[in-house]
């Protein structure tokens, strides 16, 4: 009590690094413009699909079996598009390429993902350009305490080389 008020003092235990996070429900949320159709998956909060829209590409015209060319194709086992971990100072994998995300926003050109995984939290937003081919990743991480660690970005069965897309989490960086 201080000055006749009281102060309720309540502790959170720190979360083990690595601790996996909720399992939410898988979802396949499909992103539009008029030159592409984007399906991202909350499974890895990555990109599934990529269809070119338009006539220029479109396979099998005329066909029953006509169809948009789709630039992401099936390779088990491996990461999809915009996958992406974040490794601790030990290697240890604080946040997987497959953790499962929460759909926090949605759009018609944009979604946003968040997963909280061992006491880092993740938030990725996947959105297209409505007058280009492009497609934009933004990863913001926050920690309940400072990290030092790497996130890298996977771009299916290739990952971007650790040393141009890796960054370094100082722990006054990560809040």
């Amino acid at each position: 009590m201080v000055d006749g008020r009281c102060f309720a003092q309540t502790s959170y235990p720190d979360v083990p690094r690595g601790t996996p996070g909720p399992k939410y429900p898988a979802r396949a949320i499909t992103l539009e413009t008029p030159k592409a159709r984007v399906v991202a998956t909350s499974e890895g909060a990555a990109v599934q699909s990529i269809q070119l829209l338009g006539e220029k590409w479109t396979r099998h015209k005329g066909q029953k079996e006509e169809s948009q060319v789709d630039l992401v194709g099936p390779h088990t086992g491996e990461p999809l598009p915009f996958s992406t971990t974040v490794t601790g100072s030990d290697g240890g994998a604080l946040v997987p390429a497959d953790a499962s995300y929460q759909v926090v926003q949605q759009g018609p050109t944009s979604v946003t993902f968040r997963s909280e995984q061992g006491g880092v939290t993740i938030t990725k937003t996947i959105s297209l350009n409505a007058g280009t081919y492009g497609i934009a990743l933004a990863v913001d991480l926050k920690a309940a305490q400072g990290v030092t660690g790497q996130l890298a970005v996977l771009s299916g069965v290739h990952a971007f080389s650790s040393a141009s897309l890796a960054c370094t989490l100082p722990s006054s960086f990560v809040r």
